[in-house]
């Protein structure tokens, strides 16, 4: 489920394999960041990403957050 939205929403700042070689965008599969910070940085931005609170349902949110999480237990 997150993957997918994940692919149509993220992928193009933090590229295809989630390698984060765009620039300012983070590699996800390394991030420190726990559940409820993930959550906050996709709903309301940080830097030069955008907020995803008026794109996405809460729902979706979440799920993007879960497979984020879980490209840190893949590696």
């Amino acid at each position: 489920m997150g993957g997918g939205i994940f692919g149509q929403n993220c992928k193009g700042c933090h590229s295809p394999k989630n390698e984060g070689n765009y620039g300012a965008a983070p590699n996800l599969a390394t991030t420190t960041l726990n559940k409820t910070e993930l959550l906050g940085v996709i709903t309301n931005g940080r830097g030069r990403m955008p907020a995803f609170d008026t794109r996405l349902s809460a729902t979706e949110i979440q799920n993007t957050v879960a497979y984020v999480l879980s490209l840190k237990e893949q590696k």
